[in-house]
C-alpha cells in the first residue's frame, strides 16, 4: 500500500475498501474499539446532563446491563470448566463404556450453561457489531476520518520498571526519560483532532501516567473534545490519585480506569493499592476495572529486541503482519538526543 493516499474521491474510498490491511486496521479495529466505547460509556452521567437523551440511551443501558449478566455468568462457568478435575477411568474398570458416560454427563452439566450464556452474548452482540460495521463503512464513504485508537505517552517514568515490559520502558533510564510538557501534549492533541472527525478510544500511558503532575487537565481536554468517544488511564496502583484527578475522572462521562495487577509478579518490590484505589473510585462512581485478574492470568516474556537483519520490505511485512497495531502519540517536543530524538513525533499512519 502506498504511504500517501488521495481519498478526496468516493472511486478512491471505494476501491481502498477493497485493500485486506485497510479493512483489518481501520473498519474491524474501529468496530472493536467502538464496541469498547459503548461497553464503558458513563451513560447515567449522559442522562443526568441531558435527561431527552434518556430517551434513546436507556435502551443501551439495558442491553449493556443483559450482556455484562451474560458475561459476569459466562466467565466464572469457563473458569470451573477448566479447572475441574475430570474422573479418570480406572485401569481395571469392568465396565469402561459407563465410566465413559458417567464423565459425558459431567462435562455436560458444566459446559452446557456456560455455552448457553455465550450463546446468547454473542447474538446480542451481533446486531449491535453490524449497526457499527454499518456506520463505519458510511462514514468512510461520506469522505469521515474515525481513528480507532491511540496511546497518549505522557512519560516514560515508572515506579515499577519491569523487565520485560511491552511498552519498552526498561530501555529509558534517568538520562534519557521522556516527560512532556503540558502546552506540549495540548498542541498536539490539538493538531490531531484538527485532522480527524473522530477518535473512539485514547489510552493514557506511561510509564505510569500518575507521575504526570498534570494529568487532571489532560483528563479535562480529552473529556471536552467531541470528537474523542472514550478514553482510560492505565495505572500499575502504585500512586494513590490526588484529590484533582479524581474530581476530573467523576466529572468525565466517558473515561474509565484501568488497574493493572501486578500482585502475581514474583519479586515484587513496591507496595499496591488495588483496593484502596477501588475504594475511593467507587465512592465516586467512577468506572474502572482490574485486568490481569483471571484464573487464567500469567506471565509471558514478549521476547527481546536486537537487530534482525531484516530489509526495508521485511520490516513493512512484519509490521503489517501485527494484529495490534499501536499507535503511540507523544508531544510536538524533541526527545533527548541520547535515544535518537530530534523529530516532529505526530506522525501517524492510519494504514500501514
Amino acid at each position: 500500500m502506498p504511504n500517501s493516499l488521495d481519498l478526496s474521491t468516493l472511486s478512491a474510498r471505494l476501491k481502498l475498501l477493497k485493500h485486506p490491511t485497510f479493512k483489518q486496521r481501520y473498519i474491524y479495529r474501529n468496530i472493536a474499539k467502538a464496541t469498547q466505547a459503548f461497553l464503558w460509556a458513563n451513560y447515567k452521567a449522559k442522562i443526568a446532563s441531558s435527561p431527552i437523551s434518556a430517551i434513546y440511551l436507556v435502551p443501551l443501558l439495558i442491553l449493556r446491563k443483559a450482556l455484562y449478566i451474560l458475561e459476569s455468568k459466562a466467565a466464572p462457568l469457563h473458569a470451573k470448566i477448566l479447572s475441574y478435575p475430570m474422573p479418570k477411568i480406572p485401569t481395571n474398570a469392568q465396565k469402561p463404556m459407563v465410566w465413559v458416560f458417567v464423565k459425558a454427563i459431567l462435562w455436560a452439566m458444566l459446559v452446557l450453561p456456560c455455552c448457553v450464556c455465550k450463546s446468547l452474548l454473542c447474538a446480542l452482540l451481533a446486531p449491535l457489531s453490524g449497526i457499527m460495521r454499518a456506520r463505519i463503512y458510511a462514514r468512510f464513504l461520506l469522505g469521515k476520518v474515525d481513528m480507532p485508537y491511540f496511546e497518549l505517552v505522557l512519560t516514560t517514568r515508572c515506579t515499577l520498571r519491569c523487565e520485560s515490559c511491552n511498552n519498552l520502558m526498561q530501555y529509558f533510564d534517568s538520562k534519557t526519560a521522556y516527560t512532556c510538557t503540558l502546552s506540549g501534549i495540548q498542541s498536539t492533541l490539538e493538531a490531531l483532532l484538527e485532522r480527524v472527525d473522530s477518535i473512539y478510544w485514547v489510552r493514557i500511558i506511561g510509564g505510569e501516567p500518575l507521575l504526570f503532575k498534570d494529568i487532571d487537565t489532560v483528563v479535562e481536554i480529552l473529556d471536552s473534545s467531541s470528537k474523542v468517544k472514550s478514553f482510560d488511564i492505565v495505572t500499575n496502583a502504585t500512586i494513590i490519585p490526588k484529590p484533582r484527578l479524581l474530581e476530573a475522572l467523576q466529572a468525565s462521562s466517558k473515561c474509565f480506569v484501568s488497574i493493572s495487577d501486578y500482585t502475581k509478579s514474583p519479586n515484587l518490590s513496591v507496595k499496591l493499592h488495588i483496593q484502596k484505589l477501588q475504594d475511593l473510585l467507587s465512592a465516586r462512581k467512577i468506572p474502572h476495572s482490574v485486568l490481569w485478574q483471571e484464573a487464567t492470568a500469567a506471565w509471558f516474556s514478549p521476547g527481546q529486541i536486537y537487530k534482525r537483519g531484516r530489509d526495508r520490505q521485511g520490516i513493512e511485512a512484519n509490521f503489517r503482519s501485527c494484529l495490534m497495531p499501536c499507535v503511540s502519540v507523544m508531544s510536538h517536543e524533541r526527545l533527548p538526543k541520547l535515544i535518537g530524538g530530534g523529530g516532529n513525533l505526530l506522525r501517524i499512519r492510519l494504514f500501514g
